[in-house]
């Protein structure tokens, strides 16, 4: 008689802490199996497939829904039959497949299509909602602090004759407008043993307190978790990915709150993001920051 059935399957922590190392006897392959012979033999998700709601919230997850690896291929098969809902914070993960194509086409085009899947928030850094800094306060006009290195974009020559576009779009970011009045940029390499030694949250979020727009180029993925911790920290989401899918799109209008400038536009000329946040006025601002607070107390 249940309207929705959460299944309690906490993939990311399966798939990142425990990938390798067995857990009670058990690796992140045989979870899923596991999971996949319970639900088949459970009458509730064999007759009401549909009520049921599986959370897969983290790219590191998406092995799981792999289509090529003929391991895990069972849970894909089980969820294109049964039609239950997903929760993620990207569809894209669902295509992230080695060696089968880096750009993902438009979602209605993969296996699952908007009407049983919800793209839901990433989690902000929680500090960022203790104290917001006031519009007035911020030194910074604009801030970046991300990868430059993307994992999806090293040495792929067996896939590729050169990267695709997106792989450049965050170095050209950084090179272009370093010297930009007011910006901010701080390139990291996550690949980088000495980026993990000296990166810290702190400032990382200090520089969101501080400014007034925060850049979000895309990564790996079209989307990330600093438009969450930018929203959180009441500094103004500036998006320059093409792809991405947004929560709540249906519901929430973010061109309201948000800015958007093309990824084609940013690899042409980075700096037609400072143009763009100069057609601006003062008021204009005030009011992507106050939309922007009321949509983060309401929905992330």
């Amino acid at each position: 008689e249940a309207d929705v059935l959460f299944i309690p399957f906490y993939g990311q922590l399966s798939a990142m802490h425990v990938w390798k190392e067995p857990c009670s006897g058990m690796r992140h392959k045989d979870r899923v199996d596991l999971l996949v012979s319970t639900l088949s033999k459970e009458p509730a998700f064999v007759k009401h497939g549909r009520k049921h709601v599986l959370a897969l919230s983290h790219w590191d997850v998406r092995p799981i829904m792999n289509k090529t690896n003929p391991h895990i291929q069972p849970l894909r098969a089980l969820v294109d039959q049964s039609r239950m809902v997903l929760l993620s914070t990207d569809p894209y993960f669902f295509l992230f497949d080695y060696g089968a194509g880096y750009v993902a086409p438009p979602w209605e085009t993969l296996g699952f299509d908007t009407c049983h899947t919800v793209v839901v928030p990433y989690v902000p850094q929680m500090k960022l909602t203790e104290t917001v800094t006031p519009p007035h306060e911020r030194g910074n006009l604009a801030y970046f602090k991300g990868n430059t290195n993307l994992s999806t974009c090293l040495d792929k020559g067996d896939y590729w004759d050169s990267p695709p576009d997106y792989c450049l779009l965050r170095s050209k970011m950084v090179n272009q407008l370093s010297d930009e009045p007011g910006f901010v940029m701080d390139s990291t390499d996550s690949n980088s043993e000495m980026t993990r030694k000296t990166y810290t949250v702190a400032d990382y979020t200090d520089g969101i307190r501080n400014s007034t727009y925060c850049l979000m180029p895309r990564g790996d993925t079209p989307s990330s978790r600093r438009m969450f911790d930018a929203i959180a920290g009441g500094c103004i989401p500036v998006i320059i990915s093409d792809e991405i899918r947004l929560p709540f799109q249906h519901t929430l209008d973010w061109a309201n709150f948000t800015v958007r400038v093309g990824e084609n536009d940013v690899n042409t000329t980075a700096k037609s993001i400072s143009q763009a946040l100069a057609r601006i006025d003062s008021k204009e601002r005030g009011r992507l920051q106050k939309i922007g607070r009321a949509s983060c107390r309401e929905r992330v």
